[in-house]
């Protein structure tokens, strides 16, 4: 049994390494680091960076290889984003060609935000084949799930005058009692309060187990 090693999954400063035993060697190491973790949402679309590098025989010449950054979701969601293909000079395909002395590349998508994407584990699915020989894998969690706190500035983007005593009742969702703390400390939602906390009286509350459905 040879070895396949597609491992140092680089996350900010954290490496995390794993193997994989095949038939055949087709991918040797690959490296991501991730731009933003966890994941933002902005203007309702949720935007994932990947830095990449092919190693010094990285990829076996014959090989191809489609790489897919997959979130999943705690609720069992699988919100997959682009699927990117990368292949030996020597593959047949119309994928990234990654040279014997390896490639550093970069990977950027955008998709929809969906409610489910609050709680997750962003990880890199590959599937390589080379002939009829075939190797499906996952990695570890490269970053966590989306941060939505820009959701609730766009909740609050219209401006209503309507005198001095206008007095208005704001429902926001959380995933968890967690995220809500989280989004109130957050320097976004900080920043915005101070722009408002001079002419606003606010009474807030957390409910945890409260829905609106």
């Amino acid at each position: 049994m040879k070895t396949m090693n597609i491992n140092k999954l680089s996350i900010l400063t954290s490496l995390f390494a794993f193997l994989f035993f095949v038939s055949c060697s087709m991918i040797e190491e690959l490296e991501y680091t991730v731009v933003q973790d966890p994941l933002q949402m902005h203007g309702g679309e949720v935007t994932l960076q990947i830095n990449g590098k092919f190693v010094e025989k990285g990829i076996n010449a014959k090989a191809v290889a489609e790489v897919t950054p997959v979130l999943f979701c705690a609720d069992g969601n699988e919100i997959p984003f682009q699927t990117e293909i990368f292949q030996g000079p020597k593959a047949a395909g119309n994928g990234k060609v990654v040279p014997k002395e390896g490639m550093a590349f970069s990977y950027t998508n955008t998709i929809p935000y969906q409610k489910s994407m609050a709680e997750g584990e962003l990880k890199v699915m590959v599937k390589a084949t080379m002939g009829s020989k075939e190797l499906e894998v996952t990695s570890p969690k490269i970053a966590d799930g989306t941060t939505t706190t820009p959701l609730l500035m766009d909740l609050d983007d219209q401006v209503i005058v309507t005198g001095d005593n206008f007095v208005r009742t704001v429902i926001w969702e959380f995933p968890s009692y967690e995220k809500a703390v989280e989004c109130h400390n957050s320097k976004e939602y900080q920043a915005g309060w101070s722009l408002a906390k001079d002419t606003t009286k606010r009474h807030m509350q957390i409910v945890e187990g409260f829905s609106t459905e």
